[in-house]
């Protein structure tokens, strides 16, 4: 939503400035032909802000949809988890898993919330967009394939 507030105010701001014509411009040709040129401008920044509302709705939509452990994990997680990407444990490595499944679920899952300093797993993974509810999908997927 701060987005698409974001794109309104830019594209707002750039309407009135195209709106503006200059002084010198006489009454007839230059004047007309500016008009002409901002009615273009503000059509095709239109059709911009419809693409960006689109790009937006669609984002939320992908994480509304991720629902499932396993398709979050896919778009957020499996980056590093599944190949070990800067010491992340794999996915279905027993070993490498055992004594973080043994702190409980809700230690794991506040992990992936907080971060862990020091490492590279970063606050909520790489995904910003996901719910609490999403992240917790993906960690009861990865203990599942990981037990």
């Amino acid at each position: 939503m701060s987005l698409r507030l974001f794109l309104i105010i830019a594209l707002t701001l750039g309407l009135a400035a195209c709106g503006k014509t200059d002084d010198s411009a006489d009454a007839t040709g230059e004047e007309a032909g500016t008009t002409a040129e901002a009615t273009q401008q503000q059509s095709a920044v239109g059709e911009t802000m419809e693409s960006a509302e689109k790009a937006v709705a669609s984002s939320a939509e992908q994480v509304a949809e991720a629902g499932s452990g396993e398709s979050v994990y896919n778009r957020a997680c499996a980056g590093c988890h599944l190949s070990g990407a800067a010491n992340a444990p794999k996915l279905g490595d027993k070993a490498a898993w055992a004594g973080r499944i043994a702190k409980g679920k809700e230690a794991l899952l506040q992990s992936v919330i907080d971060g862990i300093p020091g490492t590279a797993m970063m606050a909520r993974g790489t995904c910003n967009a996901c719910s609490d509810q999403d992240l917790a999908a993906a960690v009861d997927y990865m203990i599942a394939q990981s037990q």
